[in-house]
């Protein structure tokens, strides 16, 4: 942990603890949150069609039981 040194205290320190990341990275954080959101929604998507065919295998299953 950087201790936070003002330019009064340590005048060669001056400017020694500002953001040096690019937007570059921004950019990168931002792709990978889209990739996992889009990924949620395709887990979803997927979800609810697993739920459609259990569903439609129990109504079968019913039917075939109780002729």
């Amino acid at each position: 942990m950087l201790h936070r040194v003002t330019y009064v205290e340590r005048p060669a320190l001056m400017g020694f603890g500002r953001d040096v990341r690019t937007d570059n990275e921004d950019q990168i954080t931002r792709k990978i949150t889209y990739y996992f959101e889009s990924l949620d929604k395709t887990h979803q998507d997927f979800q609810n069609q697993l739920d459609e065919i259990r569903g439609t295998l129990v109504a079968l299953k019913m039917q075939l039981e109780n002729p």
